[in-house]
Formats: structure tokens, C-alpha cells, sequence
């Protein structure tokens, strides 16, 4: 009876030192960056993409590893229905967590334009599309497309006051 107990105990030991293990190697892979070797790489979120689209290209641009892993582990973590979409830079390997962070607060790269007074829809075009910031016609397109626009302008205060 008396070894019975006492393979009992070792038993519920065992089990809680793989639990313990299995906890720590966890924590580990979500907290610590990757030796991966990142050099400033940029990535594009398109607007609708799922977790696992996320995951998928962070894992084809070399950003994380063990994508399967941390497909299943984030969602238990963090809110991964609110990643921003957007283009975002990559500098130095990062945490599997705080990247997944970065994109939930939208961290996207920014880009200073300026606009010269007076410059017109298709000169605007051909100054960012230099920058290769758009592509000139589809720029074009845009700003001359009557739902795009209300879309990205503001009511005017006066309006609010009728």
C-alpha cells in the first residue's frame, strides 16, 4: 500500500514538473526574440487579413518562428481581432508577443510629405508616386472618385452649424 502512495506522489510530481517545464519553454518562446537574422524588413497587413494571414506573412518575411505555435498560444494572450492593417517595419528580431503587440497598436511606418500649394491632383500623384509611395494612376483614380473621397474628408465646421 505504502508504495502504491509513493508511486502516486511520484506520479503528480512528475506530471507537475512537464507542466512546470512545458510552462516555462512557453513563456520563453513568447518573451524572448528569435536569433533570426531581420534586416529592416517591411511588411504590408492588407485591411481584413485573418490572424492566420498575419502569422503566415510574418513567417514567410522571416519574422517569427514556429508560426503553428504562435497561431495557437496569441489568441489565449491578447486580442489579435484588433491588429491594425498597414505597412510596418521590422528592424531587430523582436518577441513573438511584442510583435504581435506592434501590430495591435498599429505601429505602421509614416511617411513626411509635402505638398507645394497649388499643386494639382495629377502633380500630387507624380510627387508621391517619385517616392514610390502609390502608383500614379490609381492615385488619380482615387482622387477623382466621389465615394473615396467622402470617405477621407472631414465635415467642414460650418456645416455643423445649419
Amino acid at each position: 500500500m505504502k508504495a502504491f502512495k509513493t508511486s502516486r506522489i511520484c506520479f503528480v510530481l512528475a506530471i507537475t514538473a512537464s507542466a512546470a517545464a512545458t510552462a516555462l519553454w512557453i513563456h520563453h518562446y513568447l518573451t524572448t526574440p528569435p536569433a533570426l537574422e531581420i534586416r529592416s524588413t517591411r511588411i504590408t497587413i492588407p485591411r481584413g487579413t485573418s490572424f492566420e494571414g498575419v502569422i503566415r506573412e510574418l513567417d514567410t518575411c522571416g519574422i517569427v518562428e514556429r508560426p503553428a505555435l504562435l497561431l495557437r498560444l496569441t489568441p489565449l494572450l491578447l486580442d489579435v481581432s484588433s491588429i491594425k492593417a498597414g505597412e510596418y517595419r521590422f528592424e531587430e528580431p523582436d518577441a513573438p508577443l511584442e510583435v504581435i503587440r506592434k501590430l495591435i497598436r498599429g505601429e505602421v511606418i509614416t511617411y513626411k510629405v509635402t505638398i507645394p500649394e497649388g499643386f494639382t491632383i495629377r502633380q500630387i500623384a507624380g510627387l508621391l508616386a517619385v517616392e514610390d509611395l502609390v502608383d500614379e494612376d490609381a492615385f488619380i483614380r482615387a482622387a477623382r472618385d466621389r465615394e473615396v473621397c467622402l470617405l477621407y474628408t472631414s465635415p467642414s465646421p460650418r456645416d455643423s452649424l445649419h
